[in-house]
């Protein structure tokens, strides 16, 4: 199970570049927004596995969010 310290990164990680791609789409730097965009959905898919991992006593997720057993 992750720390509360690692999931309170993620998600201040995945609010601060939301704040930086919409900024860098204003101001017309496609290829910075894109790589954000790349960065945003890594920190997001990290979060949501970090999230599940954290359920029930069963062990945790697969990769397709179903409950793992053993």
């Amino acid at each position: 199970m992750d720390s509360p310290n690692k999931l309170e990164n993620l998600r201040f990680t995945l609010d601060l570049l939301s704040a930086l791609r919409r900024r860098m789409h204003e101001d017309g730097e496609d290829l910075l927004t894109y790589l954000i965009d790349m960065a945003c959905l890594e920190a997001s898919d990290r979060l949501k596995q970090s999230e599940n991992e954290k359920g029930p006593r069963h062990g945790g997720t697969d990769h397709a969010g179903r409950p793992t057993f053993g």
